[in-house]
């Protein structure tokens, strides 16, 4: 009898333990599985961040500096040959 009841009480302990690495196990999970969400911020402000490629025009202009000015006036002096 006291058999019996050394083998219910390891039994239970042994259930306990299980239960306690089954709920760790199943909150280590569920952090895995919540940083996918967390984590998405980052992907989406990176990719924020980057210009479309399709859809990006430019307009280059360029300033006019001393040697063009001088070259314009040559020109126009010498009747543009």
């Amino acid at each position: 009898m006291l058999d019996c009841k050394i083998a219910e009480q390891n039994l239970a302990q042994q259930q306990a333990m299980q239960q306690a690495l089954m709920q760790a196990a199943q909150a280590q999970f569920q952090g895995f599985q919540n940083h996918g969400a967390n984590g998405i911020g980052y992907v989406n402000q990176a990719l924020g961040q980057t210009p479309n490629v399709g859809t990006v025009s430019t307009q280059e202009t360029k300033q006019n500096g001393l040697f063009d000015y001088l070259t314009a006036m040559t020109n126009s002096y010498s009747g543009g040959a």
